[in-house]
Formats: structure tokens, sequence, C-alpha cells
């Protein structure tokens, strides 16, 4: 597992970098959040039972659909994601090897959803649920507060 301070300084460092998006602190902690709940902080790279790879635990065909969506709205955010992604990885092998990456493709996850990201950590945490996890997954948004307290309380 990744050190919780380190971990924080990589999102941090991404997010405030990936320009086509403006940085929020609330984007940074619902980041956190997730990678501590999906992954604990990068301990699992690849889901045990599943085809999600990464600290945020991504599934190739959502990773996919991102890129179809950025190609057709927006070519700015695809260059950017693009240049933290080394041309000799196919892209669902590094979600697995490059967090900058990872993080920046589980943002735009988050992006593409309407919903404003709440500024505390229950309503960080139902969003999590619903945008991460479905309202068919068997995570919680208690599931999620916990994880980041865990590391970061």
């Amino acid at each position: 597992m990744i050190d919780p301070r380190q971990f924080r300084r990589l999102v941090n460092a991404t997010l405030t970098g990936l320009r086509p998006v403006p940085y929020s602190a609330q984007a940074e902690n619902l980041l956190l959040m997730t990678a501590a709940h999906e992954s604990r902080l990068g301990q699992y790279l690849w889901q045990l039972k599943g085809p999600a790879r990464g600290a945020w635990q991504m599934e190739p065909a959502t990773l996919d659909d991102h890129y179809r969506w950025m190609q057709a709205t927006r070519t700015d955010l695809l260059q950017a994601v693009e240049g933290l992604r080394p041309a000799a990885l196919k892209r669902e092998d590094a979600l697995v090897g490059n967090i900058p990456y990872a993080c920046a493709m589980a943002r735009v996850h988050y992006l593409r959803r309407a919903e404003r990201i709440p500024e505390d950590l229950d309503g960080m945490a139902a969003l999590a649920k619903k945008v991460f996890n479905t309202e068919a997954g068997r995570a919680t948004p208690a599931a999620y507060k916990r994880a980041y307290l865990e590391f970061y309380g």
C-alpha cells in the first residue's frame, strides 16, 4: 500500500495539472475516498473477481466509453489524459501502473455526471456509491466514508 500522504500528493498534482478541468478540493477528496474504498489506495491493482484495474478499479469497458466520449466532445481533455499515459502501455494496463493516468480517468468518470461534488464527506460518499459503485452494487455510502476516514481521518 502507498503511504496515504504520498498518494494524496500524487492525486493533488494530477488534478491541479489536469488543465481542462478546474481543480477543487472536493474533487480531490472524492477521488481519495473512491481509491480508499475501491483498492485501499492501490493495495489491489487488479479486481480479484472481475476486469477492473488500478487504484480506482475502473473496468476496461468503462475506460473505452470515456475515450469515446472525450473523442466526441472533449478533445482538450483527451489530449491531457493521453499526455499522462506512456505510449507503450495499453490504456487498461496504464490504469494499473500509472497513478496519475488512473486518477485522471477517475476524474473523467465523475466529470461526466451532472451532479455537483458535495462539500461534506457524507455527500461525497453517497455520490461515490451512486457513480462509482452504481445503485445495484454491494458497497454502501458508509463503507466509502469509513475507507476515507481510515486513511485521512
